[in-house]
């Protein structure tokens, strides 16, 4: 059966679902290690980077080729996970069946519009699956409002955390 939130509506919540078990069960410790070490994000926010890591994976395997635009630290985690080939490899395989590619795309005039309506499907995606909003309290280490999903429902409002503080806001209620 293709996953999709009517499916896993219909099935079971997401936390029921087999594929999503798996992704949240898979030890991500080296890769945890390593972006601290490179300063991608802060220990204290490495929890929540997961977090929304295996959330956008667990997306990934709902949308099967379709691209699944995400924040800018996400991605910075996909791309050292990445870095971990046979960890990565094996990852894809016990939770997709196939090796979930990597395609960056440059956003420019002639996409812009494609990019943000897969964006704002991304969100509405993550809020039907997940049951809240997209939280974006990653943007706090590095990434810019330019990096993450625009101005559609992120925790751009009032004003993000600054740069290098520990405090992560509390996530939103469901």
């Amino acid at each position: 059966m293709e996953l999709t939130p009517k499916t896993l509506a219909k099935s079971a919540t997401y936390l029921e679902n087999d594929v999503f078990k798996k992704i949240i069960n898979w030890d991500l410790t080296a890769v945890r290690c390593y972006i601290i070490k490179k300063g991608y994000c802060a220990a204290e926010q490495i929890d929540q980077l997961e977090k929304q890591y295996k959330r956008f994976i667990f997306l990934c395997t709902m949308k099967g080729s379709k691209r699944v635009p995400f924040s800018y630290a996400v991605d910075q985690m996909w791309h050292s996970h990445i870095l971990f080939t046979q960890d990565y490899i094996s990852f894809c395989d016990k939770v997709n069946g196939k090796y979930i590619h990597h395609c960056p795309v440059e956003v420019d005039e002639e996409n812009k519009t494609a990019i943000e309506s897969l964006e704002f499907e991304t969100l509405e995606l993550y809020k039907t699956t997940f049951g809240e909003r997209y939280f974006s309290s990653l943007m706090i280490d590095g990434a810019k409002c330019r990096d993450c999903m625009g101005p559609y429902d992120c925790y751009d409002d009032p004003e993000p955390p600054k740069p290098g503080s520990p405090e992560l806001p509390p996530e939103p209620e469901n």
